[in-house]
């Protein structure tokens, strides 16, 4: 079989396993490079190349994956980085030996075979592929050819890899504020349906997040707003406009379980999940703020009645003096 037959052999037998779990598919890809060629043994790892140190290190061998420490690995990964020549290296007998400037043995075996290929996958991060086998091969261009390929595909997994760790990390990032917030927020699908909703808001409505989730934001509201607008009729259109890209600020009276009202300031947004467009909504209680509004033109308009009495009792005294 020539190169291109073998290397699509290798290509073949990859997509038959591929899976959406890229660590998943760096095993298929590495197990399937163990099969085309039957090494003793495939190394992978990811080299810092400014500290000039492996992040990990792991083996395929004995039909299984393990973490390694080989005396030599690091050296070989490194060695890689002096060869400018191709994006593969292949190394055999004595080569090898000068290659690193020792025998390079492996679980107490003389190596005598070494293919490597590296990768970029940021900045001073290298992926690094090392093929080693105890006999000496007379197909090296085979296993030459199959490691450069096999080098980008796990660096495409490994990339993938690194993004769906750091959303996941975001999204943890995402539960703790939401979870924590000394604001009510709560998600509102295209539907006018809650879909999720943090402790506070369970707080501010007496209700566990149960009671909450599923219903439409006028369910927990009275029939009639402030204004004297009906709360369907309200909720649908502001958040209508939202989903529109117009963010809406507001104040809203909200029921709680055991029917009091109380006021908030509502600030609607929008926000992309998997599942598409939502709207997050915050959600603050201002009724003592209301209440202390209230009180205070309370105040000012007793005290304007207060002068309008004043002045006209200066005014009619005034008017009996003269006469």
């Amino acid at each position: 079989m020539n190169v291109p037959e073998k290397l699509n052999e290798f290509c073949n037998e990859v997509r038959q396993h591929i899976s959406v779990h890229p660590l998943q598919n760096m095993e298929i890809i590495i197990k399937s490079m163990y099969d085309t060629f039957t090494p003793s043994a495939i190394f992978l790892g990811v080299l810092d190349w400014s500290q000039q140190e492996l992040e990990y290190r792991y083996a395929y061998l004995h039909g299984r994956f393990v973490e390694i420490e080989p005396q030599h690995h690091t050296v070989l990964c490194i060695n890689i980085f002096k060869e400018e020549k191709a994006s593969v290296i292949v190394k055999t007998g004595a080569d090898l030996r000068k290659y690193i400037a020792s025998d390079l043995l492996f679980e107490n075996k003389l190596m005598r075979f070494f293919a490597g290929s590296r990768q970029l996958i940021g900045q001073d991060k290298w992926l690094v592929l090392c093929v080693l086998d105890y006999k000496e091969r007379d197909d090296a261009d085979e296993v030459s050819t199959i490691t450069g390929e096999a080098a980008k595909m796990l660096v495409r997994e490994e990339l993938q890899y690194r993004r769906d760790l750091k959303n996941v990390e975001e999204l943890e990032r995402y539960k703790a504020v939401f979870s924590n917030a000394n604001d009510g927020i709560f998600l509102i699908d295209k539907s006018n349906t809650i879909i999720e909703a943090n402790q506070k808001v369970c707080d501010l409505f007496q209700m566990d997040k149960a009671e909450i989730i599923g219903k439409n934001p006028a369910e927990l509201s009275p029939e009639i707003q402030a204004d004297g607008s009906l709360s369907t009729e309200k909720a649908a259109h502001v958040i209508k406009v939202a989903l529109a890209g117009k963010p809406q600020r507001f104040s809203w009276r909200h029921k709680k379980k055991d029917g009091n009202i109380f006021e908030a300031e509502v600030s609607l947004g929008t926000s992309m999940l998997q599942s598409g467009k939502v709207i997050h909504a915050l959600l603050r209680d201002i009724t003592s703020q209301k209440k202390s509004e209230r009180e205070l033109v309370d105040a000012r308009l007793k005290a304007e009645d207060a002068d309008k009495l004043k002045s006209a009792f200066l005014a009619n005294m005034s008017h009996e003096i003269r006469t």
